[in-house]
């Protein structure tokens, strides 16, 4: 029998447990229900005396864990497989995971903080002729100093000191710390921490403000991320806030500022839909966004649902237009502070414009089904989708037309961004074709 200590912040929530038999067990403390501010860890988990019990891990736990890259590392690093052994991998590495729950092993060795690698080390500053964070105009530097101030909080940026290499040793750090972010990008936590005179973007022991995105199998994912995130923005969408940075290689990287956590480090609650809907990671294609609305409107009663399926709304609209075919239920979460609202929107790219260089995808417009399917949609469907989340006919109209007048400036916006000019010819083709279906060639 394996048994793990369930945290909410820092209280102990429950207990988690796999027994002999393969079951999974989730028990909230008595302390914890006894406390009249306690919330539910999850929608799926409201808080009762009696057991969770299943075969399979609590789709609320099994999102915690990392994918792709990071999944592959720690389950190398701790000779666990990724699918057959999730519930030791949750003990693992699901220490400072993204919201405000941890898991402990409840007979754990005491976790040593490992030393960091070297990353003081000076970076030459690159010249890109344009401001990293803005696109604007910019004759030496990476950043302009209000650019600097707005995002970093100082007019002074750090340089960051990363390579491969030390990517790699990072996020074996951040994996024997416990402290791993789920998602399929290469990805890893740092915070802002001065170094003498300068400040410099370094680890943190769990609890970091940033989340730093490399370069991954895809071209140019970090450049693609940030333009998408800033014609979001410039729409009038709640984003995480981003800008791109240069590592030690001189290759781009993108860098986000964590949404779940204050500037204290302190922990703001968190879940997606998988995590909502009780769904394991791997089926996180399946489902549809009336689903998805369905549920938060529940999930949001108490604060103003039909603001949050507006949001949702536009958020949907927006990945048809500009090809982010990967809206899927982990891409989609909520916040938890004394109420519960729509997240920012996050994890938004164009995988649209990589058709040609990867055929073997699967080629669907959309990650989840709209009134039955994925692909081949039309502003029918969207009038339909809008029915059912209960937007009335002129708002939705209005989104439409609000959405086509942002065109021009997308189109400016994407011409003085870091993608290679023909992804810029092709998101910029893709978003005028896509917009026609809503008001017409």
């Amino acid at each position: 029998m394996k048994k793990g200590l369930v945290y909410y912040k820092d209280k102990l929530a429950g207990e988690i447990t796999e027994t002999d038999d393969g079951d999974f067990i989730f028990l909230y403390s008595k302390s914890y229900l006894e406390d009249m501010a306690a919330l539910p860890l999850s929608y799926s988990l409201p808080l009762q005396r009696e057991a969770f019990s299943s075969q399979y891990i609590n789709g609320f736990f099994d999102g915690l864990l990392p994918e792709g890259w990071i999944l592959g590392l720690a389950s190398t690093y701790w000779k666990y497989h990724p699918i057959r052994d999730r519930f030791n991998l949750l003990l693992k590495t699901c220490q400072d995971p993204i919201g405000a729950v941890s898991i402990v092993q409840s007979s754990t060795e005491e976790l040593r903080e490992e030393p960091s690698p070297d990353i003081y080390k000076e970076r030459k500053i690159t010249n890109p002729g344009k401001c990293l964070y803005c696109y604007e105009k910019l004759e030496n530097g990476e950043f302009h100093e209000k650019c600097s101030t707005q995002f970093f909080k100082s007019n002074n940026p750090p340089s960051i000191y990363l390579n491969r290499e030390i990517l790699n040793e990072l996020s074996l750090l951040n994996i024997k710390n416990g402290n791993t972010i789920p998602g399929v990008q290469n990805k890893i936590s740092l915070s802002l921490q001065k170094n003498g005179k300068s400040e410099r973007l370094t680890l943190a022991h769990l609890s970091g403000n940033y989340i730093l995105k490399p370069k991954g199998k895809i071209p140019h994912i970090p450049e693609n991320e940030d333009l998408i995130l800033k014609l979001a923005r410039s729409y009038g969408m709640s984003t995480a806030e981003s800008t791109l940075v240069f590592l030690e290689s001189n290759e781009l990287a993108l860098l986000i500022k964590r949404f779940d956590r204050e500037d204290d480090g302190s922990k703001i609650h968190m879940e997606d839909f998988c995590q909502i809907l009780d769904q394991i990671t791997e089926r996180k294609y399946i489902g549809s966004y009336q689903k998805v609305a369905k549920t938060l409107r529940k999930y949001c009663a108490e604060n103003a649902p039909a603001d949050q399926l507006l949001r949702l709304f536009e958020l949907i609209v927006f990945s048809f237009i500009v090809g982010n075919s990967d809206l899927h239920l982990k891409n989609i979460s909520v916040l938890l502070n004394e109420k519960a609202s729509l997240s920012p929107a996050f994890d938004l790219l164009s995988f649209e414009i990589y058709q040609e260089d990867f055929k073997e995808h699967d080629n669907e417009q959309m990650a989840l089904s709209i009134n039955g399917k994925k692909n081949k949609l039309n502003r029918e469907d969207f009038d339909k989708l809008a029915n059912i989340f209960e937007i009335k006919e002129k708002v939705r109209n209005y989104i439409y037309k609000k959405f086509e007048s942002k065109v021009s400036l997308w189109d400016e916006l994407i011409s003085k961004s870091f993608l290679p000019e023909n992804k810029k010819e092709k998101l910029k083709s893709l978003i005028r074709e896509r917009m026609s279906l809503f008001i017409g060639p």
